[in-house]
């Protein structure tokens, strides 16, 4: 190998254990420090902001989900109930830990957004399970939608400790 190869392994080498060492001191390898995301579906903004990603078991979580229509058109979301968000919030495992809507209340409800609107919905739970028990530690991934299939599912993903 002549020097001119033999300082660019080095140097590709070190590049490449700096990013892997900063990976390691800031947790951030798997994309957990992200506290927010936007997926854009049929010229609409569907965006999830939470505060933090590691809680306390005694935390609660606070979710913001915003609807915001990017065309120049009306759009309009019809719902089966009054309640238009829903969220779970699934172990690796896929078992759904925690969820909304719990009680659904039977009347029909819309959405209209004109051009440039939007919706705020804002949940705060706290992590007790179905059954009223704290849920384990571990990593979960909170999915937020609307109902009826009217947004796809925009997803983070939380530790709990």
């Amino acid at each position: 190998m002549n020097k001119k190869m033999k300082i660019f392994s080095v140097f590709i080498i070190l590049i490449l254990s700096f990013l892997y060492g900063c990976d390691l001191i800031t947790g951030n390898s798997e994309g957990e420090l992200i506290t927010q995301k936007t997926v854009i579906a049929n010229n609409v903004e569907f965006s999830l902001s939470i505060e933090k990603n590691i809680y306390s078991f005694t935390d609660s979580l606070r979710i913001e989900f915003i609807v915001k229509n990017i065309d120049s058109v009306t759009k309009i979301f019809n719902f089966n109930n009054i309640q238009q968000l829903g969220f779970d919030l699934t172990d690796n495992s896929g078992n759904i830990n925690l969820g909304y809507p719990w009680i659904v209340a039977p009347a029909l409800s819309r959405l209209t957004l004109e051009p440039n609107k939007l919706k705020e919905y804002l949940i705060t739970v706290s992590f007790k399970n179905f059954n009223g028990n704290y849920i384990g530690s571990g990593k979960y991934t909170l999915s937020v939608y609307l109902l009826n299939g009217n947004s796809p599912k925009v997803s983070l993903i939380i530790k709990v400790i």
